[in-house]
């Protein structure tokens, strides 16, 4: 049963990273701080379930942090609570935030009045607090702060590049490269490998598994298509029921198979789509997001970097 728990982990992350603020404002980089940048690389960490939910490290106000990187939780920046009463913030009010499974908090706003990401520094960066902290990290960065550049992911290579949104890394250049048309914060156009139906799913990188919602056209055809011999159930702690499916392709607009994924079929009501692509698109090819020209590029990850965290479904 230690599998199933560590599953349950994963989807609570799940929950937590794709917590969704009401009425979130934009936020904008401001030009002169950005000014003289080019691009900066991070080295990613892998924490959380099946170490599967990359982060990268950093110094706020000499205290050492771990910062989820996370494309769909739509603040630019989270910081539990623990760690948010020693630093110094402003405090500029309150916010109701709410989970996938619509449970509200009521979380405190701020602003840090710096952050550093490798060479690039911002100031008064606007945050908002965690009160549900995954285990392993202390905070997120989230997708309204990392839309004002351009991402390359490499979670094989271990790195994580931000780029002036003018600016493209000298591999695009190389072959092997799919493009899709397409927003990251979007619901993307694909197919289960052997149908002709489409399906609309997001991209979250926050999330350790390929997880479809079990009310979905996608996840009543996964069941249909894929049938009871080839899945697993499992009930979490919570008392969740669980349908996973260890080896699932899917087909970027039809054409680009993601690779093998880990499905997980459960309750959730996704904001866009039927669900979220999530870890397994990431370990399995390096993504670039062009986010000046709506752009996302794909290639399949070479097969050295670090080992693939332990994949197994959950035991009944």
């Amino acid at each position: 049963m230690d599998s199933v728990k560590l599953l349950a982990v994963g989807l609570a992350v799940l929950s937590i990273a794709l917590l969704g603020l009401f009425a979130q404002e934009k936020y904008v980089v401001p030009a002169h701080e950005i000014a003289d940048f080019t691009a900066t690389q991070l080295e990613l960490g892998f924490a959380g379930s099946h170490e599967r939910l990359a982060y990268v490290a950093v110094n706020i106000q000499g205290i050492s942090l771990r910062l989820m990187v996370d494309t769909g939780y739509f603040a630019p920046l989270s910081i539990n609570s623990d760690v948010l009463d020693r630093l110094d913030v402003e405090f500029t009010g309150r916010k109701a935030s709410r989970d996938m499974h619509g449970k509200i908090y009521l979380a405190r706003e701020y602003i840090l009045p710096e952050l550093s990401l490798g060479e690039l520094t911002l100031s008064d960066v606007p945050g908002v607090e965690n009160l549900t902290s995954p285990s392993g990290f202390d905070g997120t960065v989230g997708l309204e702060l990392l839309r004002n550049f351009n991402l390359l992911l490499d979670y094989r290579g271990g790195r994580f590049t931000l780029l002036r949104k003018d600016c493209r890394p000298q591999e695009l250049a190389e072959e092997g490269w799919f493009r899709y048309r397409g927003e990251i914060s979007a619901s993307f156009d694909i197919a289960l490998d052997g149908t002709n139906e489409r399906y609309a799913i997001g991209l979250d990188s926050g999330c350790s598994y390929t997880t479809v919602d079990s009310d979905s056209p996608l996840g009543r055809a996964l069941r249909a298509t894929l049938g009871e011999d080839e899945r697993y159930q499992a009930v979490t702690e919570a008392g969740e029921t669980l349908f996973i499916y260890p080896d699932v392709h899917l087909l970027l607009d039809g054409r680009y198979d993601l690779g093998p994924s880990t499905c997980v079929v459960t309750d959730i009501h996704p904001p866009v789509g039927d669900g979220f692509l999530g870890y397994d698109l990431f370990w399995n090819s390096t993504v670039f997001v062009d986010h000046e020209a709506g752009e996302i590029w794909l290639r399949r990850a070479e097969t050295d970097g670090p080992p693939n965290p332990e994949k197994s479904p959950p035991e009944e």
